[in-house]
């Protein structure tokens, strides 16, 4: 259970006056320019932050950000937790530990389903909950391997909207993205509600392309190209309103290039790159050279996949490089003749279950099963989620209820790590976080198999 906050200490929304100290405390943290991260509060807004105060003094500070995420092909609202940091003065005396416990009973009166961090420690975030969820893993590539061709689609420069507003949610409606009015600092900051009917009306004709109301903006074209390729992963967002911006317009200066596959009526994919100059590793070049950094893709169709690499290609005779973010199995390298690329960074996102039922409800499964599986779970901080659960399979979806036999008894950080499918029930025997019978493990890992957990973001 959460223990409550000593007197002396008080949770809860900063005020407009805070902005400075926050970004003050944000800079030290992250040893960011303060232009950066006060961009960053900005960007998602002063509402979307929680303070941990003692008097007057801020002691520590993290963000709420209402986003989705998707699994087995169905999105499952979601809190991401950022920007987490305790002044130095108060580090080692449980702070953080008493900030994160007050944002999760936060999210847990919200009804939030899961909670998605990177952690700058895995000790602290595993105390509250937290288990390994996924990756994210930068990769650089060479183009002199990009002899390609003419792509198979037509490539048409994006009217990237220069000047988004400083807030909104996305909204979807059907198959309209509407703008919702920001959010309020009186809590419905995390309300996960959607109209998303988890992407049924983002179904493609891989030979036509997305059909898009000829009255849809630069961004909801994106979006909706986005959510189509997205759903068909495990881990990346629906992004919130501050992510959008912050990759259309990027708080540090620099020029943003937007290109669509297909025709703007019937488009199939997209690709926004930046361009620069950096050092790429020895396998790929020696010296400083010139580099495409891709902010943002997405393909609808094998033919859009080609045309991205085709495209990229064409600028060889310039740019050494190309960098991006996605999985430890990227799909779309597959598409590659050859696998001329690199790793060059990797991190790892944990993932907490905040509400059992609904989380364990949202998610997607196999449609060809049906059955159930019993789970008894432990969660010594947030006591609703502890006991035996069954949870019944059926056409893809699960439904939830109290009792069960328990058959596979496992903690609430290691059940993260099986729900979004990063390791399997038998996986996690192997470290000595889960028991059961080998059969009810079997049965545990195909419920919640998939693709690995990734996504490109970072919030």
């Amino acid at each position: 259970m959460i223990p409550p906050l000593p007197p002396s200490l008080a949770y809860g929304v900063p005020a407009p006056a805070d902005h400075n100290a926050l970004t003050h405390l944000l800079t030290q943290a992250f040893v960011a320019p303060p232009q950066a991260e006060s961009s960053y509060i900005r960007n998602f807004g002063l509402d979307q932050f929680r303070v941990l105060r003692q008097g007057s003094q801020i002691l520590g500070t993290l963000a709420l950000i209402p986003m989705g995420q998707w699994y087995g092909g169905r999105r499952v609202p979601i809190v991401g937790v950022a920007s987490v940091a305790i002044a130095p003065e108060h580090r080692s005396q449980g702070r953080g530990v008493a900030l994160m416990e007050a944002a999760l009973g936060e999210m847990q009166q919200q009804g939030t389903a899961l909670s998605v961090l990177y952690p700058a420690t895995q000790r602290l975030y595993g105390k509250v909950g937290y288990g390994p969820g996924g990756s994210r893993w930068g990769w650089t590539l060479a183009t002199a391997g990009l002899r390609l061709g003419s792509p198979p689609l037509s490539v048409y420069p994006l009217d990237i909207p220069p000047n988004l507003p400083l807030s909104g949610l996305t909204a979807w409606e059907g198959n309209r993205v509407e703008p919702r009015s920001p959010q309020s600092p009186n809590g419905s900051a995390l309300d996960n509600g959607s109209a998303l009917d988890n992407g049924s009306a983002l179904d493609t004709n891989p030979d036509l392309g997305l059909a898009i109301d000829p009255g849809a903006t630069t961004l909801q074209t994106l979006q909706r190209l986005y959510q189509a390729y997205a759903r068909h992963h495990n881990g990346p967002l629906d992004r919130a309103w501050g992510l959008w911006r912050s990759r259309l317009n990027p708080a540090q200066p620099k020029a943003l290039y937007g290109y669509g596959l297909g025709t703007p009526s019937q488009p199939q994919g997209y690709v926004m790159f930046s361009q620069n100059r950096s050092p790429v590793p020895a396998q790929i070049a020696t010296q400083i050279a010139p580099q495409i950094a891709i902010e943002d893709w997405a393909y609808t169709s094998p033919e859009a996949g080609l045309s991205l690499w085709a495209f990229l290609g064409s600028m060889g005779s310039q740019i050494q490089g190309i960098t991006w973010w996605g999985g430890a199995i990227d799909p779309l390298t597959l598409l590659l003749p050859e696998l001329a690329l690199q790793p060059h960074g990797h991190q790892r996102w944990f993932l907490r279950l905040v509400n059992l039922p609904a989380a364990l409800t949202a998610r997607g499964y196999p449609p060809g099963l049906a059955g159930e599986l019993h789970l008894k779970v432990t969660d010594a901080l947030l006591p609703a989620n502890q006991g035996s659960w069954i949870l019944t399979l059926d056409r893809g979806q699960g439904q939830v209820t109290p009792g069960g036999r328990g058959d596979v008894q496992i903690a609430i950080d290691s059940l993260a790590s099986l729900y979004s499918g990063f390791l399997t029930a038998h996986q996690l025997q192997s470290l000595g976080q889960v028991t059961g019978s080998s059969q009810s493990l079997a049965w545990a890992s195909q419920v919640f198999g998939g693709s690995a957990p990734w996504m490109p973001d970072l919030f």
